[in-house]
């Protein structure tokens, strides 16, 4: 306890430390202010459209035993709270956190519509008394909510960098405190799909608006959600440790801290409502959910694996009165879909194209051809332009799903779900699927953000087609026909059950393809329901861990043989040795011609240190080079020669960093701690086999002095600091580049930029001063 309170009070210190800088420059920020006052009027619209047509004693009627025990303590624990609220009662009484879990279709959703019923009947106000939410806005209109990133005023993610927290204006703190300052309850759904950033994030906000030091601003906590199904999309589970660097850079306190283990409590339910009537596919899911399929359940997949083409298939299921959804893995594979739909069932395509304005009051400057160049490469992916295309196909009968929350009370709101009826140049006419009338759709404006210090305004119908979706987009949907792609294709530990368990019975699916590999667990994610079974349900048994084979120790090198344009060519290596220093499983052989000797220096020296925690020793005996220095081989006088002691490998960064190599324990522990929070870019394309970057880490002991190293830490480092590392093999007389862009390939790809130089002789680093002159 003591512990937990000292992360709560390092967590508003550091928001208090920020809070005046960032305040003087957000106060007069009218998008903030807007979008405060939008998202609290959207709250108050889902509490006026909350549905009525059962009482509270109804609802209680209804519940099984499993929601009734869940409804019962969180009724104790409110009757609790109306007591000291009284002065009836002077006990330590402490707010609610609580996570109830449950695999889908155990009426986690019901249950929180009786508990939002029982708070509302407790407390006579008519101000909100419940704030909901959940990770995507179609998971929150099925609760009654709106989206966590709305409700709580919290920075959007990008693949493309962390996002920081910032305090919200006066006056739009004056808003939210306005709408929220009566709610008894917060209630989070589908947790695990909310990263522990976060979840910090949240707290920050509550303890910002409420003025309180403890956790989420004394505020009543319930989460819900199976942590079984999807993880969060960008950052780490919500149960795992909020990462030192993460800390640091995103909210600015000096130790790592996990508000999950310090403050949840937990519960369970384990009655399957959803499948109840289709028992043998209800089993089916529960092998699923915990990568355990049997060969019965391998071979009911494997059977309802279509013999025709998806668009031949959703043609059939519409024409049979059915209204099937396609859900596949990745964007690509639903584009594709969706194109190829719109032109089979559509005698007239319109192609709306959008109008951009220049944001001018942040001082933009022209639309370069750089500008316009990166901007094309944004049109790619709408969620990168504020969810709105570029160019909008549509046709009267496609399949649609609406981008933004157009009306909240009626059902308007992302992810919703239609059929187009009519086009207009001012408005899209659509059929909803939860709504009874048609809806006009007009053209909305919103500003998304192209470069540094340049934004546009983008107008275009908030539209998309929706014959198929991701995956992702799905969670929290319960379908009566689904046709689902569990190729190699598959992604994300929980994906497979996650889109098998949104189908109501086994009849209603359908697959285009069925790869058993598809079928993943997160082991982290088990074992975290078992430390929570274990601790607050004893009565319930431990999972199993299932499993995963770890990554094998292999050398690749380059095949001088092939062309320098080829990537990850590999030669047949000696086996990797015990006493080997550092282990290189893949590369990518540049062109020769492109790059160039562009060494770091003090400058860089100094920032870098200053980034990583590390003291600045001395400036590095290097050859600077520049850009138009071509790289040519290395220089041998100019090797500084580092210890091999098995940390060779982190002694050669050190030395290149600080100017000594006897850092080389803090930069291992920098990269590590780097790994863990952007663990989506290593995981499953650089690290094969494994779940976790926890679980890498403990595989290999790499966090352990005297553990070689291997590309991926190169990989690491070079993200980390956004500049590239080159190693130079003796044995293959070639270079290798490592560049931040290869882990996340949004990022832009300078091949002229200052970059890390080492020589590679087998089994050790040193470090490359300078190369040969031509």
């Amino acid at each position: 306890m003591l512990a937990a309170a000292s992360n709560v009070k390092s967590i508003n210190e550091a928001r208090q430390a920020n809070m005046e800088e960032k305040e003087a420059k957000e106060d007069n920020e009218p998008q903030l202010l807007g979008e405060a006052r939008t998202a609290m009027t959207e709250v108050l619209d889902m509490k006026a459209s909350t549905p009525g047509r059962l009482t509270l004693h109804e609802r209680v009627s209804m519940l099984n035993q499993d929601q009734k025990r869940v409804f019962e303590n969180v009724k104790a624990h409110s009757l609790h709270q109306k007591c000291h609220e009284a002065k009836q009662c002077s006990c330590d009484f402490a707010p609610l956190r609580l996570f109830v879990s449950g695999v889908g279709g155990t009426g986690k959703s019901f249950l929180i519509e009786a508990i939002k019923a029982l708070v509302n009947s407790l407390w006579s106000s008519e101000g909100l008394l419940c704030g909901i939410a959940a990770p995507t806005g179609l998971a929150a209109f099925n609760v009654g909510g709106i989206t966590i990133h709305r409700l709580f005023q919290l920075p959007v993610e990008h693949a493309t960098k962390a996002t920081s927290y910032w305090p919200l204006p006066k006056t739009s703190q004056k808003i939210m405190r306005a709408t929220l300052s009566e709610v008894k309850l917060f209630i989070i759904d589908e947790i695990s799909m909310v990263s522990s950033i976060n979840l910090a994030f949240v707290h920050m906000r509550l303890e910002e608006l409420f003025g309180s030091s403890e956790w989420f601003g004394s505020r009543n906590m319930l989460f819900v959600g199976d942590l079984l199904q999807l993880p969060p999309v960008h950052g780490n589970p919500v149960f795992e440790k909020v990462a030192t660097k993460s800390i640091l850079s995103q909210l600015g306190c000096a130790a790592a801290i996990n508000i999950w283990r310090d403050c949840v409590t937990y519960d369970e339910l384990t009655i399957n409502e959803r499948q109840k009537s289709d028992p043998q596919f209800s089993s089916m899911l529960d092998c699923v959910r915990r990568a355990c399929p049997t060969k019965e359940t391998v071979s009911v997949l494997k059977q309802r694996v279509i013999q025709v083409s998806v668009s031949d298939k959703f043609s059939e299921l519409k024409q049979s009165g059915k209204a099937p959804v396609c859900l596949f893995p990745k964007r690509k594979a639903c584009d594709n879909l969706n194109a190829q739909m719109l032109r089979k069932n559509a005698s007239e395509v319109h192609d709306i194209y959008c109008t951009d304005e220049i944001d001018e009051t942040a001082g933009n400057r022209k639309m370069t051809k750089k500008i316009v160049e990166h901007l094309d490469k944004l049109n790619a992916d709408c969620n990168m332009t504020a969810g709105l295309e570029a160019k909008l196909s549509l046709a009267v009968g496609a399949r649609v799903m609406l981008r933004r929350n157009i009306d909240t009370k009626a059902g308007l709101v992302n992810g919703a779900i239609g059929t187009v009826l009519s086009i207009a140049a001012q408005h899209v006419t659509v059929q909803f699927d939860n709504v009874p009338a048609p809806c006009k759709i007009d053209k909305v404006r919103s500003r998304f953000m192209v470069m540094k210090n340049f934004s546009v305004y983008r107008r275009q119908f908030p539209l998309i087609l929706a014959y198929a979706i991701t995956i992702h987009k799905c969670q929290g949907l319960s379908l009566d026909c689904a046709i689902v792609d569990l190729s190699e294709e598959v992604f994300s530990d929980g994906m497979a059950y996650v889109a098998l368990s949104r189908v109501r019975s086994l009849d209603g699916l359908f697959l285009t393809a069925f790869d058993p590999q598809s079928i993943s667990v997160s082991v982290s994610s088990l074992g975290e329901v078992n430390r929570l079974r274990k601790t607050h349900r004893p009565d319930l048994p431990l999972y199993d861990i299932p499993h995963i084979s770890k990554r094998k120790r292999k050398l690749t090198g380059v095949d001088k043989t092939v062309s320098p344009s080829v990537k990850k060519v590999k030669v047949t290596p000696s086996s990797a040795r015990d006493n080997e220093d550092c282990v290189i499983t893949g590369t990518e052989t540049p062109a020769a011609s492109p790059f160039n000797f562009h060494s770091v220096d003090v400058q860089w020296q100094q920032s870098a240190c200053q980034a990583l925690g590390l003291q600045y020793c001395t400036q590095t005996p290097v050859r600077p080079g520049g850009p138009a220095v071509p790289l040519t081989r290395p220089d041998m006088r100019s090797v500084r020669r580092v210890q091999g002691d098995g940390n060779c490998l982190f002694r050669a960064f050190s030395y290149i960093l600080t100017g000594s190599a006897d850092h080389h324990i803090g930069v291992r522990h920098a990269i590590l701690d780097h790994m863990t929070n952007n663990a989506q870019y290593f995981l499953g394309h650089h690290l094969v086999g494994y779940d976790s970057i926890q679980s890498y880490i403990a595989s290999t002991g790499m966090d352990q002095d005297g553990t070689w190293g291997t590309d991926i830490e190169m990989l690491s480092l070079a993200h980390l600091l956004q500049t590239p590392v080159f190693s130079y093999s003796q044995q293959h007389g070639q270079w290798q580049r490592y560049s931040p862009h290869d882990v996340d390939r949004q990022l832009m790809d300078d091949i002229h930029q200052r970059s890390m130089y080492l020589l590679h002789t087998g089994n050790h680093f040193n470090v490359v001063g300078s190369t040969r002159k031509n």
